[in-house]
């Protein structure tokens, strides 16, 4: 595999979104979705960094609205690589790590709104 997600297993917001996630960028043969529990070492670091981690095939980290950006630049689809670049201007990082950390202390009420078989 290209890419490993590490989420956090027992949030069903947190599945249903990296699954819908992985389909949107065309990532499915070149991703894995693995639940951080499954790896002790990258459990503690999702716990220490209160992120999902992306783990490039090299073994390079990304957190946050930066495994985001790097997964579009990952993606299959042209038309959504050229947003990539502009992703990476210092004022978008700014702005999506913060949307991405609004996003992560309410996840427990995302959880409650997505189909049950998340």
């Amino acid at each position: 595999m290209g890419m490993t997600f590490y989420i956090d297993g027992g949030c069903p917001f947190c599945r249903w979104g990296s699954r819908l996630f992985q389909r949107a960028l065309g990532l499915q043969r070149q991703s894995d979705i693995r639940f951080s529990s499954t790896d002790p070492a990258m459990h503690q670091l999702m716990r220490e960094k209160n992120s999902w981690i992306l783990r490039t095939s090299s073994g390079e980290l990304h957190f946050g609205f930066d495994a985001i950006t790097y997964a579009v630049a990952q993606s299959p689809h042209r038309w959504l690589r050229w947003l990539a670049p502009l992703m990476r201007l210092r004022p978008v990082q700014r702005i999506g790590q913060a949307i991405y950390e609004l996003i992560t202390v309410s996840r427990p009420l995302l959880s409650k709104l997505v189909p049950a078989s998340a």
